[in-house]
């Protein structure tokens, strides 16, 4: 197993950003979602590093890595990780938000990256409700419950917050591992509830949509059956504008299926790291 070493700090404009570099082998950056930290990976890392070289980094505000209070880009953040260790075309794995910063790196920098593998994706730039369908009712209950999230936090209740981000997007969530979630959100409560960050964040000019057919690396995206129910439509789009992508929906799972469904995660994105790193 591959020894722990001490987390890392790499300047950017206007901060830091926190990573942790272990293994060696082919390269594969883990990103991670508005509701978490890099510490999502924690279950995953020791293993992969086995075979791989893996780089995990909080993003802007989350866990170790320095809130944002001007304008930045999130891709390039990615990128300046990317560039200063020196990665050789990595896997991207994006879960949320880190899956649309993950496609926008893809078109914006097609040459440094070697895969996406994509957990229930946020919405690349440039999505408009016009390019998903006929998506009311998710679109109703998302706003809905966002609405009330917004409220709890604004009125100081994180416990209330915390609760209703679980229903939204931790449905399967038990036992460890929703404890485990509900201390992720609560101590990167700033940015997954009061998007302290984000606000700042110019990422997508020109807009990654239009280019998504110009995508020519390995795309693989799932998404639980138990997620929010944006998820799936957001995941459809990517799946049906980038060639060969492919899609699995992951029974009993929710936004975080390497929490709630371990066994089939693995299994999605052991098969798919065999298939882009097969030769290297």
């Amino acid at each position: 197993m591959a020894k722990a070493s001490p987390t890392k700090t790499l300047p950017v404009d206007g901060g830091t950003i926190a990573y942790d570099d272990r293994g060696a082998g082919p390269p594969i950056v883990l990103l991670h979602e508005a509701i978490a930290d890099r510490h999502m990976w924690d279950r995953e890392l020791p293993a992969l590093a086995q075979r791989f070289r893996v780089v995990r980094y909080d993003q802007r505000g989350y866990g170790d890595s320095t809130p944002a209070t001007s304008e930045y880009s999130s891709v390039r953040d990615l990128k300046a990780l990317v560039d200063h260790l020196g990665l050789d075309r990595p896997v991207v794995v994006g879960p949320s938000v880190g899956g649309a910063i993950a496609v926008d790196f893809a078109v914006e920098y097609p040459s440094a990256v070697g895969g996406l593998f994509l957990i229930a994706p946020g919405p690349p730039s440039g999505t408009t409700l016009e390019m998903l369908g006929d998506v009311r009712a998710e679109l109703e209950t998302d706003e809905r419950v966002s609405k009330e999230i917004g409220e709890a936090w604004k009125a100081g209740n994180v416990d209330l917050a915390v609760e209703k981000v679980r229903g939204l997007w931790g449905a399967a969530l038990q036992g460890e591992e929703l404890e485990r979630f509900r201390q992720m959100v609560r101590r990167n409560a700033a940015e997954a509830l009061g998007d302290r960050s984000s606000q700042h964040d110019t990422r997508g000019k020109p807009p990654a949509v239009p280019r998504l057919p110009s995508i020519t690396i390995p795309v693989e995206i799932v998404v639980g059956d138990r997620d929010a129910p944006m998820q799936l439509p957001f995941a459809m789009l990517i799946a049906k504008r980038v060639p060969g992508a492919r899609l699995q929906v992951l029974p009993g799972a929710d936004h975080l299926p390497n929490f709630t469904q371990p066994k089939e995660f693995d299994r999605a994105f052991g098969a798919f790291l065999d298939r882009v790193f097969a030769g290297r």
